[in-house]
């Protein structure tokens, strides 16, 4: 950079005031406007500095010295590459114009920077042969003065301090510096033992130089295979975890299908058992007896919550027809195909259940021992085949929901069962409407046989018969009998475990 610009540059500054360097564009046109459209490349460069963050830097310093300002024109030079010298005075121009670095000083940098290292050299042969002193500066003059050597007047005496002093003044002309040749001329052994040791020093660089290369070399090595370790422990991490998870993806979807085999497994053997007359009731927690303000109620109807189990329970009491197949016999009164069997003991029930069960492959749920009326009968609840409900189930299933003391209502009329010897004996299973669950003569017909019995061994059976008043056909109504005793008025449903 010319320091036709660096003066024109301070010029301009003063005359327009330092506001206009914080318009890059307006300095621009006005500054060539100023200078005749000289020194573009100039004013392009300082322009994009107005513009840079290291304006702003220098700007907001409360310390700005020469070494502040190096290091900025640094950081501008790496930041644009520009030429590292021509960002140096640009940056020091714009401190300057900024008022934060003397006048003085900037003219003493420029100054310096200006100088072209030919004229320099030419200067320095020309005053090898002179006396060397001190050469100083100034700010507005190129070429320093010469220090003139003071010489002792010819007519005065010289004193003995003053020949000291012109003797010291003198050394430096007439002493001649040493250069190699004169030492290696004069002091040979000096030579060998420097050529000595300079072969030794390049060995032991050399040597220390390539032990620290291996050490290096060795450190990296090193770091690079803990690193390719890590990473090989990372990605065997990420494959087990993703490994983990799709076992676990799998294991869930194989559960899944299994459920829904399971399902569609229930639901098939629930459609066949539902086409064999039967109906399934899903589990549930009910209040069983008959609640304290029903009028009518009996002692032995103490209310109570009852937990059940889902089952299957026959639509409709086992006919005739149903009864024959399987036993061989019909020993009802009323003789019908699609009449309930009547005129069999508990005993005889529990005989067609597990027969039943057998011919259809089913696990038989009871086991019976002794014979007569010394007859025991043990039941596997675990097992598939048929059997008779408990007295809860049937309740639980003759409700269908309700809590009234009859699942028609608060009240029940002939036209709804078959009792009161409104017909005077048996009607055809099905003969009325069902109750909400869909099972047929849960009140009236027959009283059925239920699985409980009392401590001396008398059985419960429930559900009324034809020839009862309504009292003995309420939900909760239950009555016993000897397991051994058949009726006319008594028959039985059978029921199925879910599983």
């Amino acid at each position: 950079m010319k320091k036709a610009f660096i003066t024109l540059l301070t010029e301009f500054v003063e005359d327009n005031g330092r506001k206009i360097l914080e318009n890059p564009d307006r300095f621009k046109s006005l500054f060539l406007d100023f200078s005749q459209n000289q020194f573009k490349a100039e004013v392009q460069i300082f322009c994009q500095f107005l513009a840079s963050p290291q304006a702003q830097e220098i700007k907001q310093s409360d310390d700005v010295d020469t070494l502040f300002l190096n290091g900025v024109a640094e950081r501008f030079h790496q930041a644009y590459l520009f030429d590292k010298n021509t960002c140096e005075l640009i940056v020091k121009a714009f401190a300057m114009s900024m008022g934060l670095i003397d006048k003085k000083v900037f003219a003493t940098e420029v100054t310096r920077e200006t100088v072209k290292p030919k004229a320099v050299k030419e200067k320095i042969e020309k005053k090898e042969d002179k006396p060397v002193s001190k050469i100083v500066k100034k700010p507005t003059e190129e070429k320093p003065k010469e220090q003139k050597t003071k010489q002792p007047a010819e007519d005065k005496p010289i004193s003995k301090k003053q020949k000291e002093v012109l003797v010291k003044e003198e050394l430096p002309v007439k002493s001649k510096p040493h250069d190699d040749k004169n030492i290696n001329r004069d002091f040979p052994h000096l030579k060998q033992n420097n050529v000595n040791f300079s072969k030794k020093n390049k060995k032991i660089i050399l040597i220390g130089v390539a032990i620290i290369a291996v050490i290096g070399f060795s450190i990296f090595g090193i770091n690079k295979n803990i690193e390719i370790q890590q990473q090989r422990i990372a990605i065997e991490a990420q494959r087990q975890r993703e490994a983990e998870i799709q076992r676990q993806r799998d294991a869930e979807a194989q559960r899944q299908r299994e459920l829904e085999t399971q399902r569609q497994r229930e639901l098939e053997i629930r459609r066949q058992i539902e086409a064999a007359g039967f109906v399934f009731i899903q589990g549930g927690t009910f209040y069983m007896g008959s609640h304290l303000y029903i009028v009518a109620r009996d002692s032995d109807e103490t209310p109570r919550h009852v937990s059940i189990s889902s089952f299957y329970i026959g639509r409709y009491p086992v006919t005739q027809r149903e009864y024959q197949d399987i036993i061989g016999t019909n020993p009802s009164y009323f003789k019908g195909d699609n009449l309930p069997v009547e005129q069999v003991s508990w005993f005889d029930a529990i005989e067609y259940c597990n027969r039943r069960s057998q011919k259809e492959g089913l696990t038989p749920v009871y086991s019976i021992s002794g014979s007569g009326n010394n007859r025991s009968v043990t039941w596997n609840h675990v097992a598939n085949g048929y059997r008779l409900p408990t007295s809860a189930e049937w309740e639980y299933a003759c409700r269908a929901g309700t809590n009234t003391p009859f699942n028609t209502g608060n009240n029940i009329t002939t036209s709804q069962a078959n009792f009161n010897n409104s017909v005077g004996r048996t009607t055809p299973v099905g003969s009325y409407a069902p109750n909400a669950w869909g099972l047929y003569d849960m009140h009236g017909n027959i009283y059925e046989w239920n699985w409980d019995f009392l401590d001396d061994g008398y059985r419960i059976n429930r559900g009324g018969c034809w020839s009862n008043r309504s009292q003995f056909l309420r939900t909760v109504s239950w009555t016993y009998a000897n397991p051994s005793r058949i009726s006319s008025a008594c028959g039985f449903r059978v029921a199925r475990n879910v599983n």
